[in-house]
């Protein structure tokens, strides 16, 4: 019986210190996965580019997947394709949310604003709305809209506003 139980201990510590790296590996390529999205939005390189293959992304997570534990089992995911692309858009809306919260942050410690509403179209000729406000100019956001009339840009700046907990009293101006 001793000689079960001690072999069961051994077998648990085995899984736990496999776990354990398995958990390193992954913050490492995560890490990995981070700082190659943050060097590309610093040099304004493309990230995925006309296709996956020839992406900036993927060609450097291939130059690092050798040094990099966890990484080549990432990329040697069946889906790794699809996998990159979730964990890319995970944290750019991670990123995005800090650095509005930071911005409204800031933007309630000035007494008044400005905001700025301007129409465009994408690509697939959808209209959309970019959103900034100004004491010192700040991208909010861009926003689809049905139509860029007085009344439905109106309703962009107040749904836009409401959820950010910023006072519309306090507008001083707009365009």
């Amino acid at each position: 019986m001793k000689l079960a139980s001690s072999s069961k201990q051994i077998v648990a510590i085995q899984l736990n210190d496999q776990l354990n790296k398995d958990i390193e590996n992954t913050h490492s390529a995560l890490m990995t996965i981070f700082t190659n999205l943050r060097f590309l939005y610093r040099q304004r390189l493309s990230i995925w580019g006309h296709g996956d293959i020839s992406s900036n992304f993927i060609h450097l997570l291939e130059l690092q997947n050798e040094d990099v534990p966890g990484l080549k089992e990432l990329m040697g995911h069946s889906n790794h394709k699809g996998l990159l692309h979730d964990i890319q858009t995970k944290i750019i809306d991670i990123l995005g949310k800090s650095v509005l919260r930071s911005v409204v942050c800031e933007m309630k410690k000035r007494e008044h604003f400005t905001i700025i509403v301007v129409k465009t179209c994408d690509i697939s000729i959808h209209e959309q709305v970019i959103f900034c406000i100004r004491s010192v100019e700040d991208f909010v956001g861009l926003y689809e809209t049905p139509n860029t009339e007085g009344k439905t840009l109106f309703g962009i700046v107040k749904d836009t506003l409401t959820p950010l907990d910023i006072n519309i009293k306090n507008l001083q101006g707009q365009c």
